[in-house]
């Protein structure tokens, strides 16, 4: 089986259409959040869990309706291709490889994806996380750096907040680009980040400049150069934008 999705955009986030169900395709949720008992998507199954969130709490946080929030407990399941140049997403229950992509270990972390990343010079352990429209950084990273603004964001359980954003070269595997990463309020950074022992999460930037092929069975992810950012060093926002 593989199935390919348009992505509609929604400030920053992925969002698909699969037959008539608005859903939020978010490898940073380990659970994914829906209505009722029980949630399919492709033949594969989740079930409600203690903890979770109705997605209509996730849909006025988001500022947009879903009807699910899909997690790794079922992206876990799929070899999964998000190319935002080309605004598309494809499931495929079998191996799925890309032309040009570089293939490198995938660490995991409670059950969500962990990549490693070089932010100026200092190497750390990130969640890579598609429902993350501003990527995270320790506190102690950002210690003497100007932020370039502020941005507004929410978290499941917490709600909104505001945070600084500071513009800073990451690389991954030697392919550097520029990342605008927020700092989470203290009882967020304390249990997603210092209690799991991330360094940060990355999030809508990673999937602006590259082509992702992530493969959760076989703890793999691939990389591919989207065509507008070779070459360049500034970032390029070519993601097809769509609200609801």
């Amino acid at each position: 089986m593989i199935k390919t999705f348009e992505i509609r955009a929604f400030d920053h986030h992925i969002i698909i259409n699969d037959n008539g169900r608005t859903l939020l395709i978010d490898t940073g949720s380990p659970s994914t959040l829906f209505d009722g008992d029980e949630f399919e998507f492709l033949g594969k199954y989740a079930h409600k869990g203690i903890l979770s969130f109705p997605p209509d709490i996730i849909s006025e946080m988001l500022g947009t309706h879903i009807d699910a929030l899909v997690g790794c407990d079922i992206l876990k399941h799929f070899s999964v291709l998000i190319d935002c140049g080309e605004s598309s997403i494809t499931f495929s229950d079998e191996e799925l490889s890309m032309t040009d992509g570089e293939s490198f270990p995938l660490s995991s972390k409670l059950g969500l994806p962990c990549v490693s990343l070089n932010l100026n010079g200092l190497d750390g352990n990130y969640f890579l996380d598609s429902g993350a429209k501003i990527s995270y950084v320790k506190r102690n990273f950002v210690d003497g750096l100007t932020p370039e603004g502020q941005e507004g964001d929410f978290y499941p359980g917490y709600g909104h907040f505001e945070t600084p954003v500071y513009r800073i070269p990451t690389s991954i595997e030697g392919h550097e680009f520029p990342v605008s990463y927020g700092t989470l309020p203290q009882i967020l950074e304390l249990s997603l980040l210092n209690l799991t022992g991330a360094t940060g999460i990355i999030g809508h930037d990673l999937f602006q400049h590259f082509a992702v092929l992530l493969d959760l069975r076989n703890k793999t992810v691939q990389l591919r150069v989207l065509p507008k950012c070779q070459n360049t060093s500034e970032y390029q926002n070519h993601a097809k934008m769509s609200e609801f």
